[in-house]
Formats: C-alpha cells, structure tokens, sequence
C-alpha cells in the first residue's frame, strides 16, 4: 500500500532475482532521483530558515538594545511638554497679576498718572493670557513653541 519507503527498495533490489521477477531497477532509479530532488529542495529551506532565524536574532538584539534610548527619548519629550505647559501657566499668571498691580497702582495713587493707564489694558492682558493660557485642543507641537 502506498509508496514504497526507500529502504525497502534497496533490500528488494539487492534481492537475488528469478525469471519470474525482473529487477525493478527503473523504479528504483525514478524513486531516488525524487528523492534527492526532494532532499536537496529540504536542504535548501533548512539554509533559508537558519538565514532568516539568524537575521531575526539580529533584529531582536538591535530592538531591545534601542529600547533604553527610545523610552529616553519619549520620557524626555513628556519631561519637555511638561516644562513648557508650566512655564506657559506662570506666564498666564504674571500677566494677570501684573496688570491687576497696574491698575491697583492708578486706582490708588493720591494723582493719577501723568499719561493714564489705557481703558484697553484689561482686554490686552486678557487677549495675552488668552494666547499663552494651554487649551484643550491645543497639540504638543503647539505646546513646546516657548521652548
């Protein structure tokens, strides 16, 4: 039943042979040259497979050698994100607190000022803190300018 191993062909064709049964000498000779293509094929995909195993191992090592210098990279990023949207609350801040010196300054001088303060100075410093005050959809590219 099915093919007959290789083995076994060899064993029958060492075999003495009668008048009855001639060698099966093409059989065998068809049956080893498949073989060997077929071997030879296997040897083939063994080499690829080594190659490309070997040129993963190599990609995984460069991978997890980079992983220190890629969350570095990322953490100091969040750092600067970070700084910058602090440094633009204190903005917002002095400019808020510096105008409302301003005005406390001109409301409570005994003679006002010789050139007064202008009426459009609340809405210039709302404008201001307007600008450098973080919004919700504002990006991190946009966040990072006052760097």
């Amino acid at each position: 039943p099915g093919i007959p191993r290789l083995d076994q062909l060899r064993i029958h064709h060492n075999q003495p042979t009668s008048d009855h049964h001639p060698k099966p000498r093409p059989a065998v000779a068809v049956l080893s040259a498949k073989l060997a293509a077929l071997s030879a094929g296997i040897d083939q995909r063994r080499e690829r497979v080594t190659f490309l195993e070997a040129r993963h191992g190599e990609w995984q090592r460069w991978y997890i050698d980079a992983l220190p210098t890629r969350y570095a990279g990322l953490a100091a990023a969040a750092e600067q994100t970070r700084r910058a949207a602090y440094r633009r609350a204190n903005l917002a801040d002095a400019v808020a607190a510096t105008t409302a010196r301003v005005r406390a300054i001109d409301d409570t001088r005994p003679q006002p000022h010789a050139a007064p303060v202008t009426p459009r100075l609340t809405q210039q410093a709302n404008a201001a803190r307007r600008r450098v005050s973080p919004t919700p959809d504002q990006t991190v590219a946009e966040e990072t300018e006052l760097d």
